[in-house]
C-alpha cells in the first residue's frame, strides 16, 4: 500500500504549549502580535512555513527559553519543505488476493450509507465473520470509483507504518493526552477538509483497543471530508454512529436442489477452500447432504468453514460430519484456535438483560419470532425486540431464511450453543424475571 509521509507538524508543537500556558488562539495573537487567523492557520497546518520572525514572537509570547525555545524553532525549521505528501496519489487500501463470496446486500448499505452522507460507520460481528475482508471491498470499490485517499490502522497486525501508528495514537483510548494531542494534530493535517477514508480494522470497544469517543468527534468536526469505518466484535459507542450487523454466511436450507446449493455463498466459500486442498472435488449427489449440513453445523462462518476445509484432505465429507458433530471447535482448532474462547468471552461480555434473553431463548423452537420470545420470557414485544436486535448486532443470534410468513425469525448460532455447554467459564447470570421490570 502507498502512504503518505507524516512530516513534524509545528501547528502540533505550536498548540501544544499555548494549552500547557493555558491561554487561547486570540490571548497569544495579543501577546504576540501576531494575528489570530495566523496562529489559527499554523496550528492547523494550513501555513506551511513560518516566518522566522513569527516564531521569535510567539516563543517571547510563550516565554519559552533555552531547550524548550531550541526544540520550538527546530520543529518549524524542519517542516517537509515541498509538502509533497500534500500531493502524492491518492492512498490504495491493502491489496486483497481473493474475490469476495456473498456479501452483496452488505455492500450495497455501505454504498448507500457513504452516499448519504454517513461519517461513523461501524462493521458489527463475531471475530471469523468477515468484517475486515468486507471492508477491504467496500474501501477497494470507493478508492477506484472515487480516488477517495485510504488512511488503514489494524489495531493488532502486521502492518504498522507511520500512519497507522499515528491513527492508533490519536484515536485509541489506551492513548496518553499529551500524546493524544500531537497525533490528532498530524492526522489533522494530513486529511485536512479532503474526502478520505479512515478504517480503524479491530477496534473493538473493549479494554485497550476502545476508541476515544471524543476523539473520533473531534476529528471528524476538524476535518469535514473524513468518513471513518470502523471493524468491531461490539457495538460503537459514539451516539450517530451507523451500524451494520455482519453475520455469517447464509447457509442453504434441506432438501435443496444441487444447482441451489452451489449457489449458497457458505457452500461457494467452502468449495473454494476445499478445492485448495482437493483440486479434484467436486458437489454430486453423492455429498450433496452433508457438505450441506457442515455449512448449516459450522453456521456459515467464514473463518470456521476455511478451518474445516483442510480437513476434506483426510476425511470424505460424512466422516468429516461426524467429527463436527462431536466437537465442532476440535475440528478447527488448528486454523481458528481461538474460536472457542472468542465466541465464549462475547457472551461472557454481555450486559445482563441480554444475557438472560440468551438463556431463555435456549428453551424456545428454532427459529423462533419475537412473540414466541416474550412470551417465554414475559418481556413485553418492544423489550424483547430490542435486546434481540442487540444479540443479532453482536452476531449471536442470526435471521432465518426467509418462509413467506409475516414476521421475522431468528435463531442461535449453533457455534454459540457448543461453546456454552462448558457453563462453568461463563458468569453467573440474572433469570429473565428480574429483569422484566428493570
Amino acid at each position: 500500500m502507498t502512504t503518505l509521509s507524516v512530516p513534524l507538524h509545528f501547528g502540533g508543537v505550536l498548540k501544544t504549549w499555548r494549552k500547557r500556558r493555558g491561554v487561547t488562539q486570540q490571548q497569544l495573537a495579543d501577546l504576540s502580535t501576531v494575528s489570530v487567523r495566523a496562529i489559527r492557520d499554523l496550528e492547523i497546518g494550513r501555513v506551511a512555513r513560518p516566518r522566522h520572525d513569527t516564531v521569535r514572537l510567539i516563543c517571547d509570547a510563550l516565554g519559552l527559553t533555552g531547550r524548550a525555545r531550541a526544540d520550538f524553532q527546530a520543529a518549524a525549521i524542519q517542516l517537509d519543505d515541498d509538502r509533497s505528501w500534500l500531493h502524492e496519489p491518492p492512498a490504495p487500501p491493502p491489496a486483497v488476493f481473493d474475490g469476495l463470496i456473498g456479501r452483496s446486500a452488505e455492500l450495497a448499505a455501505l454504498d448507500e450509507a457513504l452516499a448519504g452522507g454517513q461519517r461513523l460507520i461501524g462493521l458489527i460481528g463475531l471475530a471469523g465473520v468477515g468484517k475486515t475482508r468486507l471492508a477491504l471491498e467496500a474501501v477497494a470499490s470507493w478508492h477506484a470509483a472515487d480516488r477517495l485517499p485510504v488512511l488503514w490502522s489494524a489495531y493488532a497486525g502486521s502492518r504498522d507504518d507511520t500512519v497507522s501508528a499515528m491513527i492508533r495514537t490519536a484515536l485509541s483510548a489506551e492513548t496518553s493526552a499529551t500524546a493524544k494531542i500531537g497525533a490528532s494534530d498530524q492526522l489533522s493535517a494530513l486529511v485536512r477538509d479532503r474526502d478520505t477514508i479512515l478504517v480503524c480494522d479491530g477496534y473493538d470497544g473493549r479494554d485497550t483497543s476502545a476508541l476515544d469517543v471524543e476523539a473520533v468527534g473531534s476529528l471528524l468536526r476538524a476535518c469535514r471530508g473524513l468518513r471513518i469505518l470502523v471493524t468491531s466484535r461490539s457495538p460503537l459507542d459514539p451516539g450517530g454512529a451507523w451500524l451494520l450487523p455482519v453475520g455469517p454466511l447464509g447457509v442453504p436450507a434441506d432438501g435443496l436442489d444441487l444447482d441451489l446449493l452451489r449457489d449458497a455463498a457458505s457452500v461457494r466459500l467452502l468449495l473454494r477452500h476445499v478445492r485448495r486442498e482437493r483440486p479434484d472435488f467436486d458437489l454430486d449427489a453423492g455429498n450433496a447432504a452433508q457438505v450441506a449440513a457442515i455449512c448449516r453445523r459450522l453456521d456459515g462462518l467464514p473463518s470456521a468453514l476455511a478451518a474445516a476445509a483442510a480437513w476434506f484432505l483426510f476425511y470424505e465429507p460424512s466422516a468429516l460430519l461426524d467429527r463436527i458433530e462431536s466437537d465442532p471447535f476440535a475440528v478447527v482448532a488448528d486454523e481458528a484456535p481461538e474460536l472457542r474462547s472468542v465466541i465464549r468471552a462475547a457472551v461472557g461480555g454481555l450486559p445482563p438483560e441480554e444475557l438472560a434473553l440468551l438463556d431463555a431463548v435456549a428453551t424456545v423452537d428454532s427459529p423462533f419470532s419475537i412473540a414466541a420470545v416474550a412470551g417465554v420470557t414475559g418481556l413485553g414485544p418492544g423489550t424483547a425486540a430490542r435486546l434481540v436486535r442487540r444479540l443479532c448486532l453482536r452476531g449471536l443470534l442470526r435471521a432465518a431464511s426467509e418462509d413467506g410468513g409475516r414476521e421475522a425469525r431468528f435463531t442461535v448460532l449453533s457455534l454459540v450453543t457448543d461453546a456454552r455447554k462448558t457453563a462453568a467459564l461463563l458468569p453467573e447470570q440474572p433469570p429473565i424475571a428480574s429483569l422484566r421490570h428493570a
